[in-house]
């Protein structure tokens, strides 16, 4: 059962839902939410990243338990990096994770495989990045030779049988080209190395993004692996230190 962190700061006299209340909290007075704003690139206006937020804690009221002090503090991450946080994105997510060490839950930041597409794509060399998964009955031909190439040809209008595997295309500006390849079975030996998937089969935890979504994690794992290949802007390189799998704390 996740830890509730108490809130040392009193709510504001403000009308709204409970929700609206809350992200007011984490926003804070306007020396902090204006902190945050500058932050923000240009593409990102601060009244877009603000609503963001709100449908980001519809979606996952657990939030409201914690101190959002905690929240702010992941907040400002996905500002920094130019990621939205409405879960319809998929750029971004603040969920609850257990900390071993603390003995509680704690709101952090985790990335999306579309955020770190989108991160990507800024980096200022790449001009598309994406995954794909592969059917069994699909036809796929993969050349590593001196000219990798890469051919998926999927059966559209017939059933295309279980997935096999998932593939990463990453294309450069230069014109060049680059892709990794997975097997199901060596993406399931990354999920099953995971602390979030081992608490889920031990029954500590009721969720992991492993169980619900493993698709977009499939596509976020093999994505992760073509992405140590490819030149890296700083935002890049963050969101791939923070890309491993939560320990999602049960409510």
């Amino acid at each position: 059962m996740a830890t509730q962190i108490a809130t040392t700061e009193a709510a504001p006299e403000r009308r709204g839902t409970a929700v609206e209340l809350y992200a007011a909290q984490v926003m804070g007075d306007e020396e902090r939410s204006a902190e945050l704003f500058r932050a923000l690139p240009a593409h990102i206006p601060a009244a877009r990243f603000q609503r963001n937020l709100v449908n980001a804690l519809m979606q996952n009221p657990d939030m409201l338990k914690y101190d959002p002090r905690f929240v702010y503090r992941e907040v400002s991450k996905a500002a920094a990096l130019g990621l939205l946080l409405d879960p319809q994105l998929g750029e971004a997510y603040i969920v609850p994770v257990w900390n071993s060490k603390s003995g509680r839950a704690e709101p952090q930041l985790r990335v999306g495989y579309r955020g770190i597409i989108k991160l990507g794509r800024q980096s200022g060399e790449i001009s598309s990045i994406y995954a794909h998964e592969v059917h069994e009955n699909d036809e796929i031909d993969c050349d590593l030779g001196v000219d990798k190439r890469l051919i998926h040809k999927p059966l559209l209008f017939g059933e295309r049988g279980a997935v096999v595997g998932y593939y990463a295309v990453v294309k450069f500006k230069d014109g060049e080209s680059d892709f990794d390849p997975m097997t199901l079975n060596q993406i399931h030996a990354i999920r099953d190395k995971s602390d979030g998937w081992k608490a889920f089969k031990a029954g500590k935890i009721k969720s992991t993004p492993w169980s619900t979504d493993e698709g977009e994690m499939a596509k976020k794992t093999v994505i992760k692996r073509l992405c140590k290949r490819v030149p890296q802007s700083p935002d890049l390189a963050t969101a791939l230190e923070g890309a491993e799998l939560a320990v999602v704390a049960a409510p």
